[in-house]
């Protein structure tokens, strides 16, 4: 039964100990509930027989009327039931019946017989033996009611279970069930969400093919302030956000139909923000020019009416011109000629304002008369005013134009441009020139020191403008994309409505500079004391100072500052006084192109400059050769000295250019060829190949100034070299020259024998070459320290010159040794004897 109860149950008692742990007071519940239990109650026919007794070992029969049998004694005999004595319930004892002790005691008459003793004693061995078996009877009776009880209670427990299976079976068929029932609710669920997703997705939908209607109704209201009602700017954003739908759900029923429609109604509206801005910037413009017309305002007056009164209007026109600038960046074939027509109202607007009195205020400047540079700073100051004033009134309105709104100030300055012009093509001073050039940069650089204020102040304004919007409904809310797109448009670049003055300016410098390089560097003529060398090096040289080093151009100061500037740089004026004025001249003329042209520009006149400057020191030191007290080395150390000093000067400067010139040369070996077989000149083919050979080509040509100023240095330099050496070692590279001469002849055998080459006359002339030889020296490393003024260029071209002097007088040493004696050769200095002289002399 054990099993069978536990196959009925799900889960084993192990399973339920580990599912459901007890806490302390449930086990102790438990344990006390399984005590009560194990004293099983009596069947209620055995209830009342048990009474507590002492268990015999056998049946103790009672002979007594009424005496009862034990029933604990029956159940706890070897055939009774298996419970503990302890357990035991107290059973009352079976009673004897009255009939069988009064059928055996009781006579009914004396004993007179011994066969009546003999009857009376058989019925009383039997009752004694009935009584005695009457205790197991009992026993057995009980023992079947016990039987009897507990087959009842299994079946009563056999009828448990199957019911409790039936109920299992109910309780599985009722959860399955159930869980269907669930799965069905749930999917009912879903559907039911599902289809009021689809409904309100389709109605979302439908929402935007629904603005063409509201759409419409509103933009056909008569009037021209339909732009300034209430939901004007949020049907035109709904528009925008349907349209932008349709065109991203084009396979839509009718999608392309309503994508027209939407549009038609954009365009419209469009078209209407255009006439209402067109309409009201006009009317203000003819309020104004009659307030203007025929009277004398104050400055304070013409400021409230030419920018107070439309910067007070601008403030409900920006809202509406905002969208319409939106849409052309989006759509510029649809809707940029409407934005056009409002640029061209309001700039004609603004031009016709402000022309006369521009008109007015450049005439009292007195253009015709007045100073140049005066003339030049009164009225870019002027304009700039105006330009700033007019740049803050635009970026009110509006957020784009930037290139329109240029275009309209470039001719608000044409009226100072037109005056100035004229006067600065005819300039002939290069220093008038180079100052206009400097208040031009001056105002172009007001935009650099004034970008950051500009920014805090646009900042502030816009501030104040959100504070302020509130002309139009939903204007606020449209307030932060109206200032981000307003970033759009820049500061204003005052510097940008200068270009064309000072392009003008600075092209009439540089005609003025070359005219200056012409006249005063190539075609110039030195009066005497400019070619007064080494005189003017001793006197102007030793007063100005120079420093030691760099030819005395820099102190160490001013090296170590202008190697951190880096560029062109110029001198001291009192550093030049020694220079050659065509040398000083070109200076000046580069330091100031280098100040006010760009470096393109600045770089292809340097190199042009350098060339004829180069020129014009070549000229000069040829003169100073051929000059009453001067040598040959006095010029040439002349053009050194200004060479170096030129290069030194352009050092930082790049003068390499590039010219392309066409190379015709391919056309006529063509036509050349063509020519010599006239017979083919009507021939396609030829025609085909004179214009395949025929295309001219284009050649570089790198001309660079530097290279050239290195290469004449570079021959300067060899030149002092050989004939200074020439100069000092004369008697001895003649003597060589007549030797060479002679022993390379048919007879030159014997070269003592020769009247002039006998040891007497070698002797001489050695004599004659050590005696002159370190005064000759001398002077020339002296002129050197004159002219150069320069340890370091002095070290690089003394020890070339006194090598080649060495040089000479090796070959003349060793002439003598091997032609001469011993005793003549053993005169003569040896070449190391002589290098030391030479090198003492420094």
């Amino acid at each position: 039964m054990a099993s069978v109860r536990a196959s009925t149950s799900r889960l084993s008692l192990e399973d339920w100990d580990s599912l459901a742990p007890l806490s302390t007071r449930e086990t102790s519940s438990a344990s006390r509930v399984n005590t009560l239990a194990q004293d099983k109650p009596l069947p209620p026919k055995l209830a009342a027989l048990h009474q507590p007794t002492s268990r015999p070992t056998t049946p103790t029969p009672l002979h007594r009327k009424g005496s009862r049998i034990d029933l604990a004694t029956l159940l706890n005999s070897p055939g009774g039931s298996p419970r503990p004595s302890s357990a035991a319930a107290p059973s009352r004892p079976l009673p004897i019946t009255s009939e069988t002790s009064e059928s055996v005691l009781d006579l009914a008459e004396p004993i007179a017989t011994t066969q009546q003793f003999h009857d009376w004693f058989a019925r009383v061995e039997q009752g004694m033996e009935r009584e005695q078996e009457e205790i197991y009877r009992t026993h057995l009776s009980e023992l079947d009611e016990y039987i009897e009880s507990c087959e009842m209670v299994l079946e009563q427990l056999d009828d448990a279970r199957g019911l409790l299976s039936e109920m299992e079976a109910n309780y599985r068929f009722v959860e399955d069930n159930s869980r269907a029932l669930q799965l069905a609710c749930e999917t009912m669920l879903d559907e039911q969400k599902h289809l009021i997703e689809v409904t309100e997705a389709i109605g979302a939908r439908l929402e935007y093919f629904r603005e063409l209607e509201t759409a419409t109704r509103m933009l056909n209201l008569p009037g021209e302030t339909l732009v300034l009602q209430d939901d004007f700017l949020n049907m035109l954003d709904r528009l925008d956000v349907s349209l932008d739908y349709l065109k991203a759900n084009r396979d839509f029923k009718d999608a392309e139909i309503y994508i027209i429609r939407f549009q038609q109604c954009l365009t419209r509206a469009m078209t209407l923000i255009k006439m209402y801005f067109v309409s009201v910037i006009r009317k203000l413009t003819s309020e104004v020019q009659e307030k203007m017309t025929g009277k004398e305002l104050s400055e304070t007056a013409l400021t409230a009416l030419l920018f107070t009164k439309f910067s007070s209007t601008a403030e409900t026109l920006r809202i509406l011109i905002f969208e319409l600038e939106k849409r052309a960046r989006i759509e510029p074939t649809e809707y940029n000629s409407l934005l056009q027509d409002c640029y061209s109202t309001w700039f004609a607007s603004r031009g016709a304002l402000l022309a006369g009195t521009l008109a007015e205020e450049i005439r009292r400047m007195d253009p015709g008369s007045a100073d140049l540079i005066k003339l030049a700073r009164t009225g870019c100051n002027h304009l700039r005013s105006v330009a700033m004033s007019e740049w803050s009134l635009y970026r009110i309105v509006f957020t784009t134009g930037e290139p329109q709104l240029y275009s309209f100030l470039e001719s608000l300055c044409d009226y100072l441009y037109d005056s100035l012009r004229p006067r600065i093509l005819h300039e002939p001073k290069l220093e008038v020139l180079c100052e206009l050039c400097t208040v031009l940069g001056a105002m172009m650089a007001l935009d650099v020191e004034n970008g950051a204020s500009d920014d805090e102040d646009d900042s502030d304004a816009e501030r104040e403008e959100a504070d302020d919007v509130v002309a139009l409904p939903g204007a606020a809310s449209k307030f932060s994309n109206i200032a981000s797109a307003r970033n759009s448009i820049s500061r204003l670049k005052f510097s940008q409505l200068l270009q064309t003055i000072l392009q003008d300016s600075q092209t009439r410098l540089v005609f003025r500079a070359q005219a200056v390089i012409q006249s005063e560097v190539l075609y110039f003529v030195p009066a005497p004391a400019d070619l007064d060398y080494p005189k003017k090096l001793v006197t102007e040289g030793g007063a100005s100072g120079e420093a030691e080093g760099a030819l005395g151009m820099w102190t160490e100061d001013e090296r170590l500052r202008d190697a951190e500037i880096g560029g062109f740089r110029v001198p001291r004026e009192e550093v030049m006084g020694s220079w050659y004025p065509s040398l000083k001249r070109t200076v000046w003329v580069l330091s100031k192109l280098n100040t006010y042209v760009n470096n393109t520009i600045f770089e292809d006149f340097a190199g042009e400059a350098v060339t004829l400057c180069r020129q014009s020191l070549t000229s000069a030191s040829n003169q100073i050769s051929t000059r009453e007290g001067n040598s040959k080395i006095d010029g040439q150390l002349f053009l050194i000295r200004h060479l170096l000093l030129l290069k030194e000067m352009v050092r930082s400067v790049d003068m390499v250019h590039i010219e392309r010139a066409a190379d015709f040369s391919t056309v006529t070996d063509a036509l050349v060829n063509l020519l010599k077989n006239t017979s083919v000149i009507f021939n396609p083919n030829a025609l085909f190949e004179l214009a395949a050979k025929g295309i001219p080509s284009f050649a570089e040509t790198m001309t660079d100034a530097k290279t050239d100023l290195d290469k004449t240095l570079k021959e300067a330099c060899e030149s002092l070299i050989s004939d200074s050496s020439a100069t000092i070692a004369l008697p001895i590279r003649a003597f060589l020259d007549k030797c060479t001469t002679y022993l390379s002849s048919p007879t030159g055998k014997d070269l003592p024998s020769q009247l002039w080459a006998t040891s007497e006359a070698v002797i001489k002339l050695h004599e004659e070459f050590q005696a002159t030889l370190e005064a000759q020296a001398g002077e020339v490393v002296g002129k050197l320290k004159v002219y150069l003024n320069d340890r370091k260029t002095i070290g690089v071209l003394l020890p070339p010159l006194l090598e080649e002097i060495v040089d000479t007088y090796s070959t003349y040493y060793n002439l003598i040794r091997s032609e001469y004696d011993f005793a003549t050769s053993s005169s003569l200095l040896t070449p190391t004897v002589v290098k030391d002289k030479l090198v003492a002399v420094q």
